[in-house]
Parts: C-alpha cells; sequence; structure tokens
C-alpha cells in the first residue's frame, strides 16, 4: 500500500480523536457504570443499561440518516455532521454529569448517542468522499485512536471512580471538554473542505468478490459484538462477581488496545487482501471468547490477559478490512450509505453484546453457559461468511 502514512497529519489527528473519544466513552462506562447505578438508585440487574442507552439511540439516529441519506447528501457537507455531532456528544456528556436523577442522565445518554451517531457519520463520510485515496491510512488512525481510547477509558474511570461516590460526574465534564477539543481540531482539518465531485472516476482497486455482499454488514455486527459484549463479560466477571476493582479491567482493556492497534496495522498495510479475511478474523475471535470463558470457569483469570489481546487483534483487523468491502462494492454517490451501514453494524453489534450478558446475569447463567449464548450470533454469522466467498480471485474493478 504506496500510501500508508502520508496524509497530512492533523487529518491523522481528527480521525483519531473522533475513535478516541468513542473509545473513551465506552471504555469509562464498562467501569463506571456499577458505581454511577449505585448512586443513582437504578436496580443491579437493569445497571447494563447505562451502556446500552448510549448504543440505542446511537444506533437509531444513523438509521433515521439512513433513511434520509440521499437528500442529506444534497443538504449537508460531511463536515456539518462531524462537528454538530461533536457539539451535541459535549452537550450530553455535560447533562450527564450534572444529573440529579436516574432520568436526567438517561436522557444525557441517549444526548450523547445522537451526537457520536451524526460525528460518526461525518467523520467517515469525510473519509470516504473526500479522502478515498487515503483511506486505509485514516482508518489506521482511528483503530489508533480507538485503541487509545480503550485504554484511557478504563484508566479513567479507574480514577474518578476512586474519587468518590460522585467523582464519576466528573468524568463526563472531562469527557466533554475532550469533545470540544476534538471539534477545534476537525474544524482546522476538515472545516475547508466538501465532498469530492461526483463526476471523479473511480480508482481501479480489486473488488471483493461475493456471492452475498450482504453478509458484509452482519460480519461488523458479528464483530462489535464480540469485541464488546467479551470486554463486558470480562468486566462484570471482576467487579460483579469477584467484587475486585476496576485495575483488573483496565489492564484487560488495555491488552485488548495492544492487539486492536496490531490488527488495525495490518488491515490497512494489506487493504485489498483476500475476501475471507472478515470470516477468518471472526473465526479467531470465536475461538479467544471461548478461550476467556475457560480461563474465567477454570479458575485462571489472569491467563485470560491472551485471549483478550487476541480479540483485540482479529476485531482491528476485521473492521479496517470490512469498511474497504464495503466501500470498494460502492459507487461514490454511495459512500454515505456504505458509511451509515458500516456504523449501524458497529454501534447495533456492541449494544447487543452488552445486552446479551446482562441478560444471561439476570438469568443467572453461569461462565460457561453465558459464553456459548455470546458466542451464538457470531458463530452463525462466521459460518454464512465462509460460504459466501467466491472461488474466484478478486478482480479490478471495471473488468
Amino acid at each position: 500500500m504506496g500510501n500508508f502514512g502520508r496524509t497530512p497529519p492533523l487529518q491523522n489527528l481528527a480521525f483519531a480523536l473522533v475513535d478516541a473519544l468513542a473509545a473513551l466513552e465506552v471504555g469509562a462506562l464498562v467501569v463506571l457504570y456499577a458505581t454511577i447505578t449505585e448512586d443513582l438508585g437504578v436496580a443491579e440487574e437493569l445497571s447494563g443499561y447505562a451502556l446500552t442507552a448510549y448504543f440505542y439511540p446511537l444506533s437509531g439516529i444513523l438509521f433515521f440518516v439512513l433513511l434520509l441519506h440521499r437528500r442529506l447528501r444534497l443538504l449537508l457537507s460531511p463536515q456539518s455532521l462531524l462537528l454538530g455531532g461533536l457539539l451535541l456528544f459535549a452537550g450530553g456528556a455535560g447533562l450527564c454529569g450534572a444529573a440529579p436523577d436516574a432520568g436526567t442522565f438517561f436522557v444525557g445518554r441517549g444526548i450523547l448517542g445522537g451526537g457520536a451517531g451524526l460525528a460518526f457519520t461525518g467523520q467517515l463520510w469525510t473519509g470516504s468522499c473526500v479522502f478515498r485515496p487515503h483511506r486505509p491510512v485514516l482508518l489506521f488512525w482511528g483503530e489508533v485512536g480507538a485503541a487509545g481510547g480503550d485504554l484511557g477509558g478504563p484508566a479513567l474511570g479507574a480514577l474518578f471512580a476512586g474519587l468518590g461516590p460522585e467523582g464519576w460526574r466528573l468524568f463526563f465534564f472531562v469527557e466533554g471538554g475532550v469533545a470540544l477539543i476534538t471539534c477545534a481540531v476537525a474544524l482546522r482539518a476538515f472545516g475547508a473542505r466538501g465532498c469530492a465531485p461526483k463526476s471523479a472516476p473511480p480508482l481501479a482497486e480489486p473488488s471483493l468478490e461475493l456471492r452475498h455482499p450482504g453478509i458484509l454488514p452482519w460480519q461488523q455486527v458479528a464483530v462489535s459484538f464480540l469485541l464488546v459484549g467479551s470486554l463486558y463479560f470480562f468486566s462484570d466477571f471482576f467487579q460483579q462477581t469477584q467484587n475486585q476493582g476496576p485495575l483488573v479491567v483496565a489492564l484487560g482493556t488495555l491488552l485488548a488496545s495492544v492487539g486492536t492497534v496490531a490488527g488495525a496495522f495490518l488491515g490497512a498495510r494489506f487493504f485489498h487482501a483476500s475476501p475471507s479475511v472478515p470470516g477468518a478474523a471472526l473465526g479467531g475471535m470465536l475461538l479467544a471468547l471461548v478461550a476467556l470463558g475457560g480461563c474465567l470457569a477454570g479458575g485462571y483469570p489472569f491467563l485470560a490477559a491472551l485471549p483478550l489481546a487476541a480479540l483485540g487483534l482479529f476485531s482491528g483487523l476485521a473492521g479496517v478490512r470490512l469498511y474497504a468491502a464495503m466501500v470498494d462494492a460502492a459507487l461514490p454517490e454511495d459512500f454515505l450509505y456504505c458509511t451509515l451501514i458500516y456504523l449501524l453494524g458497529m454501534q447495533l453489534g456492541s449494544a447487543l453484546g452488552v445486552q446479551v450478558v446482562t441478560v444471561s446475569e439476570g438469568f443467572g447463567f453461569g461462565i460457561l453457559r453465558a459464553t456459548a449464548l455470546l458466542a451464538g450470533l457470531p458463530a452463525a454469522v462466521t459460518a454464512v461468511s465462509f460460504l459466501s466467498v467466491r472461488s474466484t480471485s478478486p478482480s479490478p474493478r471495471g473488468e
């Protein structure tokens, strides 16, 4: 990939910060949710909704924009969605930090989710239609930012949880400040740019040979489902079952983050590799989940470091490759549509992964049964993935 690393640094930083902000949000809440729900008087069996109250509005906004994407493409620019979403995100974070009760807090979480949906759409739409030749680089730096947020989120969560029963409020004010900084960087990096001309010829890039291209969004659902669900499963085991502090969760998330950076680098470095890569990466994530469940159930929780790192590695590889596949299959005017499908799959998978762990906890499932439940949907998607790949070799677009 000859253009790797050649985009202007401020653009790379903007992409990294947007993804870091989103990962910071999720990573910190994986640690803080128990403290927040206890302070606000939310029942323990409903504590997982502190996370899903963010994911579901986010997915709803993405679906709404998806329905109207053709009109929005004519009325709005990518940077307007990006900057507006970041400002809305900052407002939602401030409301969460100042929330006097659970109802206000959940409203703030909804606003956060809506802002994240708009920001994500603007971010990837910008990368798709304006910086298409540098798409692998921007996606790589996005994954680097996400991995940094995965590390910083639990660390900040542990820090603010240690400040007292209401220390979690400070996290949201910090998060809002980071959103404003990200907005300023994005304005500087992308503010003067618009979409590429509709008449711009598509690049001669190899497209994926799939019998059923519709499997691609489901693969993204499965990747996010496995990664976020597994991290929440790991956190829930240590904080709820073992009554341990957030430090172990932060260390486990660090290992997953390191793996994600490595996987994203491989995905960006070999951006147009075999079409079977996403399915193979999903298979690797499933094996890592089984190993994680075995470590926790067998009384060797600290051996979970290896499967957590593997989960990150395979998720980073699959994420970059899946977005490449979806954009390769689209015309330039359909970039926004592809971006929204990709983001919907990511956020829906994250929400469902947390929800499945919450349901298994509510039913009193043990570790092995919870692991099996968490593996069900991704296993089905993985099986279909291998059936969808053609036996022919990829060919350049337009042949």
